[in-house]
């Protein structure tokens, strides 16, 4: 071959390269795939939504998991972006040291892990002792938890139904709850996959068992229309720290004092060393749209502060 052919072609193939890499390293346009916690799934895809309506250039595809599966993928380099429930733990972070990665994280808002049971269940509240008793398995009984309540018929032993034990939900309960005590084996497991969610399952199941108790993320109470669909055959209960403290519903405002006692952030993961659509869609939902959107979808802003509306 022509020796001036060559060099053309040589120096046509290093500027394609360099659009490709100039449209990827964009934060408003290419394509980004995002391995989302699937507790808060429905958060980040409104999120995602409002993205690329405001920029048509951007893609951003979200594929469902559980918080470990997905922060297990960062490491192994599988995916450059999570959205994770939970921070990376010390092993995580002794695992990115020794082996020279970096990984950008960012606080986007503080979620609460809400207790639903059927409408039929005449509770209206727990504390934090009486869910440990339920999830350890050391009440099987409702009337045992609740000894000064009448249960209707049907609603006699409990019946725990979680998304995992690999899951973000279940590492909050497990170091604050459980003290690091085991979950009762008899909890029934309802997974979610990389369409559709646990809480979705979940919400459905709790709908048509009396019996039925779980928790999710608050992300998928108030006006969200997975919630909204059954809401009528569920309740979302009032929960207390302790005997002596008073119980508060889920909503954003108790969560952010810190009077709702199960909470956590939810951050976005990235590897992209250099500024791409990673960082543009970071920036974006921390900044006052993305956060309004947070706020919208009952989570606390991390970035903004909050009006509290009283009860």
């Amino acid at each position: 071959m022509n020796s001036s052919i060559v060099k053309y072609f040589v120096i046509a193939i290093v500027f394609l390269s360099c659009q490709k890499r100039d449209e990827v390293s964009s934060p408003t346009s290419g394509r980004l795939d995002i391995l989302c916690d699937e507790l808060v799934s429905s958060a980040i895809a409104a999120q995602e939504a409002a993205f690329e309506k405001n920029y048509p250039k951007a893609s951003i595809s979200l594929k469902l998991s559980t918080t470990n599966y997905a922060i297990g993928s960062l490491l192994n380099h599988d995916v450059e972006c999570i959205i994770s429930t939970r921070e990376l733990d010390s092993t995580e972070t002794d695992f990115l040291i020794r082996n020279e990665i970096k990984v950008y994280s960012q606080k986007l808002a503080l979620d609460g892990i809400a207790f639903i049971v059927n409408a039929k269940n005449p509770i209206q509240e727990v504390t934090l002792d009486q869910i440990g008793s339920i999830i350890t398995g050391r009440n099987i009984r409702w009337a045992s938890v609740f000894d000064s309540i009448s249960f209707p018929s049907g609603i006699d032993v409990v019946r725990l139904v979680i998304d995992g034990r690999k899951s973000g939900n279940y590492y909050l309960l497990k170091h604050q709850v459980l003290n690091d005590a085991p979950m009762t084996a008899s909890a029934e497991i309802i997974p979610g996959d990389s369409v559709v969610s646990s809480s979705d399952k979940i919400l459905n199941f709790i709908a048509s068992h009396h019996d039925a108790i779980g928790y999710l993320s608050t992300a998928f109470l108030g006006n969200n229309p997975i919630f909204t669909k059954v809401a009528d055959s569920l309740k979302v209960l009032r929960l207390a720290g302790t005997d002596y403290q008073k119980a508060v519903a889920p909503i954003p405002g108790y969560v952010y004092r810190g009077d709702y006692p199960l909470r956590r952030f939810i951050y976005i993961m990235h590897r992209q060393d250099y500024i791409g659509l990673a960082a543009g869609f970071t920036a974006y939902m921390t900044g006052n749209e993305g956060q309004q959107l947070f706020l919208q979808s009952n989570l606390v802003p991390a970035m903004n502060p909050i009006r509290l509306v009283p009860e």
